[in-house]
């Protein structure tokens, strides 16, 4: 098992960026991860990839040990976050990969940094549409021409899982996990217990779902903004990797992905894979990442 560091860095925007590194060899691979979770969700993933690749995986603003002194408005931000965080490290060219929203993050990066982005892997991430929730009726129903527009809106669209988290609600957290990211493997009770810890240290819960709903680089209106058209500047080859079965992020979203970036992507399936594909499919995942990239 290759070992594990964790390490923090001050960046220009005053965060404080808590990140785990692993030595490795002259491939440099930058992980971001998604949405309620933190960069211990690739611990299996880091100790047992190749060992050409050398490893920094970012608890973004917000989230497990990093700070969260500046709200953030869209994803942008964090994209702006990892610029920093590569510039202060001294890391020019790498392979960014993102899974879930931090997919979505690594698209906003490479369009924004291309010079710095060699490959691009997208795990799991929602659509270039981004994902706008929905409204819902008094009695639970979605509305289906009308989403959440504003963060008091989407504050409490998320106060049941706030709940949970403030009255230490793990058993209902878990029974959430299991349904959408677990559904077909779940961690060992160590590990699971550490990324429910992890997740109940996130600050920004509502701020990141409204910012995925105004994420669109797509040339399509979303149903809450306009599309900017901007996925067809990602000129970094893309791997988009997707479990079949995944039950938070529809497999359509990587179709719609490859589709928007152009002939540089392509997609692989993971049959039988679910969200977390970093721990499920996990041998899988590291091959084609390696033949991808090595």
């Amino acid at each position: 098992m290759n070992t594990i560091e964790r390490r923090e860095i001050r960046i220009k925007s005053k965060e404080m960026i808590s990140y785990r590194y692993r030595q490795g060899g002259s491939h440099v691979l930058v992980l971001l991860h998604g949405n309620m979770s933190s960069s211990r969700q690739f611990d299996y993933f880091m100790e047992n990839i190749d060992k050409a690749f050398t490893i920094y995986s970012l608890d973004m603003r917000g989230f497990g040990n990093s700070s969260y002194f500046t709200r953030i408005d869209s994803l942008d931000t964090f994209a702006d976050d990892v610029k920093e965080f590569a510039d202060a490290i001294g890391i020019n060219a790498f392979t960014l990969l993102g899974w879930s929203f931090g997919g979505n993050v690594a698209m906003r990066f490479a369009i924004d940094n291309p010079d710095q982005v060699e490959k691009l892997v997208l795990i799991a991430a929602p659509s270039v549409k981004g994902a706008p929730v929905r409204e819902r009726t008094l009695f639970g129903l979605c509305r289906k021409k009308r989403f959440v527009k504003t963060r008091e809106a989407m504050e409490k669209s998320v106060q049941k899982i706030e709940k949970w988290k403030s009255n230490q609600r793990r058993a209902s957290i878990r029974r959430m996990l299991n349904r959408m990211r677990y559904n077909n493997q779940r961690p060992l009770k160590d590990r699971y217990n550490n990324y429910i810890n992890e997740l109940m240290m996130q600050r920004n819960l509502a701020d990141v779902k409204l910012a995925i709903a105004r994420f669109n680089i797509s040339e399509e209106h979303n149903g809450l903004v306009s599309g900017t058209g901007e996925a067809a500047q990602i000129n970094a080859p893309t791997l988009i990797v997707h479990g079949d079965k995944d039950r938070a992020v529809p497999l359509a979203a990587s179709y719609e992905n490859k589709q928007a970036i152009g002939d540089n992507a392509e997609v692989h399936v993971v049959k039988g894979g679910d969200h977390a594909l970093m721990m499920g499919s996990l041998g899988e995942l590291m091959s084609v990442v390696e033949t991808f990239v090595l």
